[in-house]
This record gives C-alpha cells, structure tokens and sequence, in this order.
C-alpha cells in the first residue's frame, strides 16, 4: 500500500470444486470434457470423495480458477502495456493470500489497486 496506495476492492475467490467436472478429469477420468454431459458429472458426495483422495487435483483447479481470473477480470499486466482495463478498469497492483476453509477447500483473498 505504502507503493501503489490504498485497495480500490476487496474480493473473495472461493471456486465450488466439488461441482466442477474437471476435478473428475484431472483425476485421471478419460472423460472428454468438452463433450461431458450432465449426467456424466458425479453426485456430490461421489465427487466430494474424489477430491479427499485427490487434493492436488483441487489445489490444481485453484490454480487455474485464480490464474484466470487474473488474466480475464483483472487484466493485469506489470508492464502497465494494457491502460484500457478490465472489468473493475485499469489495475495497477493486486495481491492474495490464500487460505483453506473449514471443509478443507482452498479460497483466496485479493486486495486490487486500480488508477
């Protein structure tokens, strides 16, 4: 803050993994996901068994749920290259602290600074 000044938003990312069908993917399932179903898509204590026995495939999905909205929502670029902005306009700085839940699923707490 001292740098970029104060937060402009404050956002919780909290993915719902236990609906997700890439978990299914990711943990090894053949599955074609660009043509899945919805009734090839586990119930939900099915899935949320699959994600206690595979909980690198949540942290993966985190990942990726986080990586993309970075680059979708936010925009953000360091080189400050791209001034037209995003969703929430111009970010000029973010940060995050991730953190897991009671349940154990990840969430990810973002302060944005914006122009």
């Amino acid at each position: 803050m001292i740098t970029h000044g104060f937060p402009s938003f404050f956002i919780t990312i909290n993915p719902a993994d236990v609906y997700n069908p890439l978990v299914k993917f990711l943990a090894g399932n053949d599955s074609d996901i660009d043509k899945l179903l919805p009734a090839e898509i586990p119930e939900y204590w099915d899935q949320s068994i699959l994600i206690a026995k595979n909980p690198v495939v949540t942290a993966k999905i985190f990942n990726i749920y986080v990586r993309a909205f970075i680059k979708t929502m936010l925009g953000f670029n360091r080189e400050q290259h791209n001034l037209k902005g995003r969703v929430l306009g111009v970010v000029k700085a973010h940060y995050g602290c991730v953190e897991a839940q009671g349940q154990g699923t990840l969430h990810c707490v973002v302060i944005i600074m914006t122009l």
